[in-house]
């Protein structure tokens, strides 16, 4: 084997192929919009498994938006169906109680759940906490930890 019969070789790239088309990443935006979960991609024909997913994410900043689109949309949703169910309880019905805890529950999960989608609208927000430090009542400490260690 020469030199020329190496030079007519093409690069080998490792790794399977992106096989990402703007229809593809639709149909996967379509699909977690709709309810649907990365996880539960693997079952869906003509879908990519949730690793692939991942993947596009990174790489495509075009699906990136639009995921995160479809994530917010379904946030939406959930919360809007746990009000809907907080709503439609009638606690002066018989089991009235029982029906008002279960939507209770059920609404406060479907909260949970649009804050996991979309947490800059429905996720909790940490305490803000003000620190301000006066640098006169740090200064004059910097010397204690040798004379409290006994030098």
């Amino acid at each position: 084997m020469g030199d020329a019969d190496t030079a007519t070789l093409a690069p080998v790239r490792l790794g399977r192929p992106s096989e990402y088309t703007e229809e593809r990443g639709r149909a996967v935006c379509d699909y977690i919009a709709n309810g649907g979960t990365i996880a539960g991609l693997r079952d869906q024909d003509g879908l990519p498994d949730y690793m692939t997913v991942y993947r596009w994410e990174e790489a495509f900043p075009d699906f990136r938006a639009s995921l995160a689109c479809a994530r917010r949309g379904l946030a939406d949703r959930y919360a809007r169906t746990g009000l809907d169910r907080l709503e439609a309880v009638d606690p002066d019905s018989p089991f009235g109680s029982a029906r008002v805890s279960k939507a209770r529950d059920t609404a406060g999960h479907m909260r949970w759940l649009a804050g996991c989608l979309d947490r800059d609208t429905y996720g909790e927000r940490p305490p803000q906490v003000n620190v301000q430090v006066n640098s006169q009542f740090v200064q004059p400490f910097g010397g204690m930890a040798g004379r409290v260690a006994g030098e």
